[in-house]
């Protein structure tokens, strides 16, 4: 199982004891009692850039970036849309397995995951037969894909990347979260970068994840 950081780990306090990220706690959606984060700390010198939501419904998107770089995106979403039933079933029970080891997702996991994946990531090299080169050709080609625990909680982890008339420009990591443990209500938190500015935010964004405390 790959190792979880606290987020009273001294790696999260600067030289004055004081929790980094300009102080920023994102709270979730708690007043609303959507989504299953209760808190997630930022890392240092990010905002939140915007936030979004369907009013009276149960779809909300907040988007934070870098002081320094808002191309740079990280988003934590609520779809609002249930996935099938049958769909769910499969994700909650590759989510029970990860209880104590970390499963890599194969391509016959990917295939079954589709809808749970959603219509962006869900439309990959295993699902798109068309040309690479065509117009309706995979908008993604996912690199790794594993259920792993983040505080005792399992998840679905995506990297992969964006395609752009054939040629990778954007790479990206995606948490799927089973919010009320039935799999039909999905959360995601959602890292996406250009290639050379990946590696220099990743290790961040991480640690962001690390961070999170549950509802």
């Amino acid at each position: 199982m790959e190792s979880i950081i606290s987020a009273e780990s001294p790696r999260y306090r600067d030289t004055d004891d004081q929790l980094i990220g300009d102080g920023m706690v994102f709270t979730g959606y708690k007043n609303r009692h959507i989504g299953a984060i209760h808190t997630i700390q930022l890392p240092p010198a990010w905002r939140v850039a915007s936030t979004s939501f369907a009013h009276g419904g149960e779809w909300m998107l907040t988007t934070f970036s870098p002081l320094k770089n808002p191309k740079i995106e990280l988003r934590i979403f609520c779809r609002g849309d249930k996935v099938t039933i049958s769909d769910a079933t499969y994700f909650s029970e590759l989510l029970k397995q990860a209880t104590r080891e970390v499963i890599e997702l194969k391509p016959e996991h990917i295939l079954s995951l589709k809808n749970v994946l959603g219509p962006t990531v869900g439309d990959n090299q295993y699902i798109n037969q068309n040309p690479p080169n065509s117009r309706y050709s995979a908008r993604c080609n996912l690199l790794k894909g594993r259920i792993i625990n983040v505080q005792q909680r399992p998840v679905m982890m995506i990297e992969g990347l964006f395609t752009a008339g054939g040629v990778d420009v954007t790479k990206f990591l995606n948490v799927y979260i089973n919010i009320n443990r039935d799999g039909q209500d999905i959360q995601e938190v959602f890292f996406q970068a250009p290639l050379l500015a990946y590696p220099v935010y990743y290790r961040q964004v991480r640690m962001a994840l690390e961070s999170i405390k549950w509802l």
